[in-house]
């Protein structure tokens, strides 16, 4: 689990690689990503459309986040006892609810002005929307340019492992037919992949 947040990874190495599919086959968790083919011509206009939908679109989130976290303020700062406690004090004196509470009768106990308690309830408020909105457009943002980030196509000619699937298990190096030549384990590769070369004219 704590693999993902390690400084080292593992890698294939490109000039060593045979392409033989057999770490993609072992790897327990599906982290090998084979080579992307290349895309067709007839696709790369819906592609690039893809892409410019995506960058108008990351604004567009960002503004709906802003918006949707200011919302949210309201309920979410009722979190905070001072604001429970001024919106009871307020329902009380308005006659919108009967009875008092611990708090509402502890409240009146320290005669402070209620005129404060609102004013410190409203400061609250405010802040619970300030962050809110940083909150929601923090979350477009990071919805948006992962949008952009599935929408372009990365050109990878080698098997590479996906850093957030792989565990750096080690799996793949154990069935690597380059990796057993040099731990001296077989002489040479055709004894594990002996129709490479047949493979690779058939595809």
């Amino acid at each position: 689990m704590f693999s993902k947040l390690a400084k080292w990874h593992a890698k294939i190495p490109p000039e060593n690689c045979i392409q033989c599919r057999l770490c993609e086959d072992s790897c327990p968790y599906g982290a090998i990503q084979e080579p992307a083919l290349p895309l067709a011509p007839q696709a790369k206009p819906a592609a690039r459309r893809r892409l410019a939908g995506m960058l108008l679109l990351t604004p567009v989130l960002i503004a709906a986040g802003i918006g949707l976290g200011m919302l949210l303020a309201v309920p979410l700062s009722r979190m905070d006892p001072q604001v429970r406690l001024a919106e009871r004090i307020g329902a009380e004196e308005t006659e919108h609810v009967t009875g008092t509470t611990d708090a509402s009768e502890a409240f009146r106990g320290t005669g402070r002005p209620v005129h404060e308690l609102y004013g410190e309830a409203v400061q609250r408020r405010d802040r619970f929307r300030t962050l809110g909105g940083w909150l929601g457009a923090w979350t477009g943002l990071v919805i948006g340019l992962k949008l952009i980030t599935l929408s372009i196509r990365r050109k990878r000619t080698d098997y590479q492992p996906d850093r957030s699937r792989c565990v750096s298990c080690g799996r793949c190096y154990w069935y690597c037919p380059g990796e057993q030549v040099r731990l001296g384990l077989i002489r040479d590769v055709s004894e594990v992949v002996p129709e490479k070369e047949d493979a690779s004219l058939g595809a």
